[in-house]
């Protein structure tokens, strides 16, 4: 297929994409001819600029300043254009059989880039062309800002829903990469699974804490038997997700269930309660458990299981022993 002419006059020239009825392994420069089936005659021939092609449109400029490029451009040049349209970091292996060059050669030439600024190497043996690299870091910073500023009341994005929200935008190598740059390069803060930008010191807004206050006070009023969760979200309104999220986030607010939520400090004095009764006792009944903290079954058997899931108890048929971390 003819790419910037309809035609090629005898003794012309014209670019082309070459597609074989079999696979065949040219290089860079290897000369072919082109034969006619019947009748048995030669028609033209050409030199090899793009062994590994991608699918070429007719008449794209574009496409037509690349293959001057791969014709006639250093090593360097061909790189360059050939990270620029990389989604993701590419080793120098790659990289070398996809120009047909020798590795050696590539490794000098990513150098000589590099010592330019012209292309970045965001993991170790892996490139990428230096303005795509700033373009990814700036993407996820600029993401991770605008978050802190909608929602200043977290301490910032999670990772995960950072990552999920620009994958139509960057392969998951390059966000991978980029990312881990930000946190080295202490652009971005990381705490737990929350990422904000590292020159923004963070601080929940009052009202948010003493909405917080209010909520553990309300929690706690009645003991183990707390409100559920739809009970006090519906007291607190539109800021319910925002006020459980701090707390969850500081540690003051523990979910056990979908249904019910206690307070840290609840949750302290359960496992003092636990340790002493394993003191004096080597098995606990829901009966027992019941018994010393007043919660009825809606609230002792959910209460129970977390205790498993985080190691105070373990449970052994319809009786709990102590856990290890009880």
């Amino acid at each position: 297929m003819l790419l910037d002419g309809d035609a090629v006059k005898p003794g012309g020239s014209a670019l082309a994409q070459m597609r074989l009825e079999h696979p065949a392994v040219p290089a860079r420069g290897d000369r072919f001819v082109v034969r006619q089936y019947s009748p048995s005659r030669t028609i033209g021939g050409g030199a090899v600029i793009e062994p590994v092609a991608s699918k070429r449109r007719r008449h794209h400029a574009e496409g037509l300043e690349s293959l001057a490029v791969h014709e006639s451009g250093s090593l360097e040049a061909r790189l360059l254009q050939r990270l620029e349209a990389e989604a993701r970091p590419a080793s120098t292996q790659a990289l070398a059989q996809a120009l047909a060059e020798p590795v050696a050669e590539v490794e000098k030439a990513l150098a000589a880039l590099a010592a330019g600024a012209e292309v970045a190497q965001p993991t170790n043996g892996r490139w990428l062309a230096a303005a795509r690299w700033a373009d990814a870091r700036g993407t996820i910073e600029r993401e991770v800002r605008a978050y802190c500023e909608r929602l200043p009341a977290r301490y910032g994005i999670g990772k995960g829903e950072l990552k999920s929200g620009l994958k139509g935008q960057m392969e998951n190598a390059l966000f991978d990469a980029a990312f881990d740059a930000l946190v080295g390069e202490q652009v971005l803060e990381q705490k737990g699974e929350r990422v904000r930008p590292a020159d923004s010191p963070w601080e929940p807004p009052a009202e948010m804490v003493a909405a917080l206050e209010k909520l553990e006070a309300d929690i706690e009023a009645e003991g183990f038997l707390v409100p559920d969760n739809a009970q006090w979200q519906a007291k607190l309104g539109a800021g319910a997700q925002e006020v459980a999220a701090l707390g969850s986030f500081l540690g003051r607010l523990v979910r056990v269930n979908a249904e019910l939520t206690y307070t840290a400090r609840q949750m302290d004095d359960l496992k003092r309660r636990l340790a002493t009764w394993f003191a004096k006792s080597e098995a606990l009944t829901v009966a027992d458990f019941r018994g010393f903290t007043g919660a009825s079954r809606k609230y002792a058997v959910p209460l129970l299981e977390h205790c498993d899931r985080v190691g105070w108890t373990v449970r052994v048929g319809d009786e709990r022993k102590r856990g290890g971390r009880g």
